[in-house]
């Protein structure tokens, strides 16, 4: 005897008919799951690009000064700020000179005829210094330049007696500041005479 189905809503197709249904719905799920891990990859790219482990490394900003500049300007400011030394100022020297003697003070020459000589010495007694330039005088103390110039402005001499101990300013043919200081004499006989001295330029 037939069974009327169509009645009562079932599927005429039976098994076959639900398990076609099966596979489409098996189809559109592995089909979003395709798509979500396209876009999970898509996703992942996008950040990688962003991290910036692949970017060039940032560009090191420049210093305003270097190191060390600054000291460097400094210590050349101060030292083209300094005096220029006293060494470059003033020669100084030891001459031993004998009857007939002269010397040039700033070229340290001693001999019997000298160009430009500043000093004569005379040993026969009584004992002589004579300057070139016609003025030497007396300094009993602090001789330094300043105190020399002083010294010169005052009273002056043609020639000085050589005696120990004693110190002279006078000045150069050329111009010059000096002091000359006696170390070692014997005035009372024809020796020779030892002097220290110190020019000013």
């Amino acid at each position: 005897m037939g069974i009327a189905t169509e009645g009562w809503g079932i599927d005429a197709g039976g098994p076959e008919a639900s398990s076609g249904k099966s596979e489409g719905q098996g189809h559109k799920w592995l089909a979003a799951v395709g798509a979500l891990l396209t876009g999970l990859a898509a996703v992942g790219i996008t950040v990688k690009g962003c991290s910036g482990s692949d970017a060039d490394p940032p560009t090191p900003r420049p210093s305003a000064t270097q190191p060390g500049t600054a000291a460097q300007q400094s210590d050349t400011t101060q030292a083209s700020a300094q005096p220029p030394s006293t060494a470059a100022l003033e020669k100084r020297g030891d001459v031993t000179l004998t009857d007939g003697d002269q010397v040039d003070l700033e070229g340290k020459q001693v001999g019997k005829d000298v160009p430009n000589n500043d000093l004569s010495f005379s040993g026969v007694f009584p004992q002589q210094l004579i300057p070139s330039s016609g003025v030497i005088t007396y300094i009993y103390s602090g001789a330094t330049a300043e105190n020399c110039r002083k010294e010169l402005e005052g009273k002056t001499y043609s020639n000085a007696t050589v005696d120990n101990g004693r110190t002279f300013c006078l000045r150069t043919v050329e111009g010059h500041i000096a002091t000359v200081a006696i170390v070692k004499a014997n005035p009372h006989e024809n020796a020779p005479v030892q002097l220290k001295y110190t020019v000013w330029l």
